[in-house]
């Protein structure tokens, strides 16, 4: 039976490089992150290499998540960015209505 974590128990496991805290946070939000990536991609297999992409950044930027709203929302903001560049930088050149905003992603630690 797999482990059940809280967040802040994932959060810090994945800022120690845990590979199983990793493996959870992934497992735990892939699914709805998927379908945030399929909203913008034009195949199943684009979402997924969008989603592995924002994975990627959110092991790489966890530590700017200052646990100021929903763990999901921030990674959420980071997939719906990452699906929005790879349309803008994929499908400009065959004629699409390119999307102009991307969702700001809340970074305190900028300020």
């Amino acid at each position: 039976m797999e482990e059940l974590y809280n967040h802040s128990d994932l959060i810090d496991g994945c800022l120690r490089n845990d590979r199983k805290s990793q493996q959870a946070l992934y497992n735990l939000f892939a699914p709805k992150m998927l379908a945030v990536c399929m909203y913008y991609a034009t195949t199943k297999h684009e979402a997924e290499d969008v989603m592995i992409e924002g994975f990627m950044q959110v092991f790489t930027h966890l530590d700017k998540y200052l646990g100021q709203g929903s763990l999901e929302h921030w990674i959420r903001q980071i997939m719906v960015n990452k699906a929005i560049s790879n349309f803008r930088n994929n499908h400009k050149r065959y004629g699409y209505d390119i999307i102009d905003e991307q969702v700001e992603i809340a970074d305190e630690t900028a300020n």
